[in-house]
């Protein structure tokens, strides 16, 4: 089992560089585009030809995103996206990460092709990963330190390849670092940013109002 951590290359560089871009300190985190790739009128990645590692691998994240619409429905303004490309540097366009979901408190809904922290209103509140054969070292290992450092509140890894000791695995930034989530009483785990808590029930991933006894559903309807 594997437990997550930050990774003491890029502290070390963080200290010893502290002038370099962090396409530069963090450029093994950086997502390498899977072709056919296309790309927006500004030269930025909007859509590449990544498909899912696996059916429950799909099936999480399909609940994930439809999930976190609900929970944050009564916000007009709240973003929740699937693999969408986060662009970190103007002038940049390998500077980009593209997490299995994004979450943004103070977006806006509008349809965009990427999200581009210059254009925004700032980082996103939530990014949520799931982990897959071929990338959860990276996952685990050297994405959080990235996003710690781009100022995302809260970093959450779920794990339907069984990688790790518990399935659920998060941290949330405190004065400017990542700090574990411990699990809570009721079993699972919470986020501040969903008003939410992460669990798992009857082997599937779920969502549940922290004032309610059940998951949410899975839509709108």
């Amino acid at each position: 089992m594997t437990t997550m951590k930050h990774s003491a290359d890029a502290r070390t560089k963080r200290s010893r560089q502290p002038g370099l871009p962090l396409s530069v300190i963090h450029a093994d985190a950086l997502y390498k585009p899977v072709p056919p790739v296309s790309l927006d009128d500004e030269g930025y990645i909007c859509r590449d030809g990544r498909v899912s590692e696996s059916t429950r691998h799909g099936r999480w994240l399909n609940y994930a995103v439809n999930a976190a619409g609900v929970v944050l429905e009564h916000m007009p303004d709240a973003l929740v996206a699937y693999d969408l490309a986060v662009l970190f540097e103007e002038g940049n366009p390998r500077a980009l990460v593209s997490p299995d979901v994004v979450v943004a408190l103070n977006a806006g809904r509008q349809d965009r092709g990427s999200y581009k922290l210059w254009k925004e209103t700032g980082p996103p509140d939530l990014v949520l990963e799931a982990l897959s054969e071929r990338t959860w070292r990276r996952d685990l290992r050297i994405k959080p330190s990235l996003f710690e450092d781009l100022g995302v509140r809260e970093y959450w890894i779920i794990d339907p390849i069984q990688k790790l000791a518990e399935p659920i695995m998060g941290r949330r930034l405190r004065d400017g670092r990542y700090e574990p989530i411990p699990k809570a009483l009721t079993g699972g785990w919470i986020s501040d940013v969903l008003g939410a808590e992460l669990l798992i029930d009857s082997g599937e991933f779920r969502l549940r109002d922290l004032e309610a006894d059940q998951p949410f559903p899975t839509s709108r309807a």
